[in-house]
């Protein structure tokens, strides 16, 4: 499903809802579409970054399951 990268980085960079960010990043951490783009999008997470536009993540369960899904793609 080629569509699902962009939908759950949208999902977990833009969502206004923590729980939707978070089950984003547990598919992540379930391996799915580990590219760069993802890399990119979990990164940001983790750090608190807006470089893409979206706001940086507050959320301390958030960041922790984007670290741990980067974990897994690396």
């Amino acid at each position: 499903y080629p569509e699902a990268e962009p939908a759950l980085i949208s999902a977990l960079r833009g969502d206004p809802s923590e729980c939707v960010r978070i089950e984003a990043a547990k598919a992540f951490a379930n391996g799915c579409c580990c590219s760069k783009k993802t890399m990119a999008a979990l990164t940001l997470a983790i750090n608190g970054g807006t470089k893409d536009g979206f706001p940086s993540e507050q959320s301390e369960c958030g960041r922790a399951l984007a670290y741990a899904a980067l974990q897994v793609c690396v």
